[in-house]
């Protein structure tokens, strides 16, 4: 199952996590059909049908998960978030539990009669958080030419790579961006001692 605290240590923070089940996929498929269908249009993808069975077919009951106003019964939007054993945008299964590398937040979509106040923001922020308390990565995946993209880098996200209709991004581990500081400070370093130790240096110095 997944991590616990991460489904439930969200109190006073407006929002909770609730299971979803197969009975849900209509709900899920309308969230998300609101949700992309003007960017879809934009580049002439909109697919209802075809939108309809990817749901379907990449279900994962045990890492999809509503999205709750904490205090109204409400469903703001949904998310599926599961681990992922292979760099960042190769895996093609993910696991039961948060434990491995990498954090996939495979989908992440909000109605459209919430969206825009806030919530997204909120919500990508306590997962934030919780990946780097657990020193994880998260790797998430935009429409072309979306708000979504610029959303993403305002938490944090760099760009990987793109396809025809996706971009794909990753939010470093606070591990990550340390050890790649001391590498870059360490590397300057012995830069400068070779040029110091360099005859011409030598010369300067005893001269």
């Amino acid at each position: 199952m997944p991590k616990p605290s991460l489904w439930t240590d969200t109190q006073g923070l407006g929002f909770s996590f609730a299971p979803t089940t197969a009975d849900d996929i209509d709900d899920l498929v309308c969230v998300r059909l609101a949700a992309m269908q003007p960017g879809l249009e934009a580049l002439g993808r909109f697919r209802p049908e075809k939108a309809r069975q990817h749901v379907v077919d990449n279900y994962r009951p045990k890492q999809t998960y509503w999205i709750r106003h904490e205090h109204l019964p409400q469903r703001l939007g949904w998310l599926c978030l599961y681990a992922c054993t292979r760099p960042p945008h190769t895996s093609q299964h993910g696991k039961d539990d948060l434990v491995g590398p990498y954090w996939q937040l495979d989908r992440f979509y909000f109605s459209p009669q919430t969206s825009g106040k806030g919530w997204g923001s909120r919500v990508l922020s306590y997962l934030c958080k919780q990946a780097d308390e657990a020193d994880r990565p998260i790797q998430v995946t935009a429409l072309l030419g979306s708000a979504a993209n610029r959303f993403y880098q305002r938490h944090g996200f760099i760009f990987v790579d793109q396809g025809d209709i996706d971009v794909n991004y990753v939010r470093p581990a606070p591990l990550t961006i340390i050890r790649g500081q001391v590498n870059q400070t360490i590397a300057a370093w012995a830069a400068r001692r070779k040029a110091e130790e360099s005859p011409g240096s030598t010369e300067r110095c005893s001269g």
